[in-house]
Order: structure tokens, then sequence, then C-alpha cells
């Protein structure tokens, strides 16, 4: 991960890929344990939801901090750690969403976040 702009493209993408897979779960054409009353796949089709919204809203969130970052040329270890972390933490929720691991899902949702609020802070202190 080379800078906090890649890390912004790969979690793009991420947000991207989950599109189709989402697609394909309402079609019922993803893999998923299903019973014979066709719940896993309704279950996987909610989560599946959830986790894109997240995913959204995440990108909302973190892509105008690296991008204000990116205008004033004011990257450096500490912005590329908060990005590395944010985009780690949250393929840690996604995963996390998918399996249903809600003991793990909101502490990486929360620890997700403070890298956003740290590069907005980070952008006000650079002043």
């Amino acid at each position: 991960m080379g800078t906090d702009l890649g890390i912004l493209a790969i979690y793009g993408l991420v947000v991207l890929a989950l599109l189709p897979v989402r697609l394909a779960a309402a079609r019922g054409r993803a893999w998923t344990p299903v019973g014979a009353d066709g719940s896993g796949r309704a279950l996987l089709s909610r989560r599946l939801d959830a986790a894109l919204a997240d995913s959204v809203a995440a990108l909302a969130v973190f892509a105008p901090a690296v991008l204000i970052h990116a205008a004033r040329d004011s990257f450096d270890g500490w912005t590329l750690l908060a990005g590395q972390g944010f985009l780690i933490l949250r393929l840690v929720h996604l995963a996390a969403s998918l399996a249903g691991m809600s003991w793990l899902r909101l502490p990486a949702w929360g620890v997700a976040l403070l890298m956003p609020a740290f590069l907005y802070y980070y952008t006000l202190n650079l002043g």
C-alpha cells in the first residue's frame, strides 16, 4: 500500500466489487448454504445489503479526508498509517459483517471511523 490515494483507490475497488456480488446474491446465483425455505440466501442478501451500505458510507467519509491531503500535498507517515489502518479495519469489518460476527464488526467499525477523524483533525492542525 504505497500512498493514501492508492489506499483510497483500493477501497473504492472493494466497494465496487461488492456490487456484482450483491446483485448475484439477490438473483440467487451466489453460493449460499440454503435451507429448504431459502433462509440462508435471504440472510446473505441482508448481510450484503448492510455491508454495501456501510462500505459506501465509510468511503464517503474517508475520501474527502484523503483528497484534502492530496490537494494540500500534506501526506506523511501518519496519514499513510491512518489510511492503512482504515483499509485493514474496513476489510475486517466487511468480513465480520458477511460472516455474522457482530462481536468483531462493531469494534472494527468504531476504530476504522477514528482513522478519517484523525485525518480531518490532522488537516485542521496543519492549517
